[in-house]
């Protein structure tokens, strides 16, 4: 079902690429990624997430930048949930994210888990159909 108000609707069959096959060679992580793991695991809980099962993850990041990009924390902060929550980010099947304006100071980031319940199998024709 498509969205009231709907802009831009299009795909091709070209394989996504991924973020790993983007760069040469192997990434290294910075020192300040590394500061930053050791505040965000101090400061979240462990919730355990079911061992088997898809799963869907809605983020809310709060910047105090509209010039801010919303995907840029994806990746960092995927990589941390599953090491707190000890589950594999192959089993994300479904994101969403939502970029939110705050005062300089006040930046967050909140995230829920959900089990993902939606259709795996689908064809480019599928969706171009609707």
């Amino acid at each position: 079902m498509r969205k009231p108000g709907l802009i831009v609707s299009n795909g091709i069959k070209v394989k996504p690429m991924s973020v790993n096959q983007s760069y040469l060679g192997r990434k290294v992580k910075s020192a300040a990624y590394h500061k930053y793991e050791k505040l965000v695991l101090s400061i979240l809980e462990f919730d355990p997430v079911p061992e088997k099962g898809l799963l869907e993850i809605d983020f809310v990041f709060g910047v105090s930048s509209k010039l801010a990009d919303l995907d840029n924390p994806i990746k960092a902060l995927m990589d941390l949930l599953q090491k707190l929550h000890t589950f594999n980010d192959n089993r994300v099947f479904k994101l969403s994210a939502v970029k939110k304006l705050v005062p300089k100071g006040e930046e967050f980031f909140h995230y829920s888990i959900f089990p993902y319940a939606g259709n795996i199998n689908l064809k480019l024709e599928d969706i171009l159909s609707v």
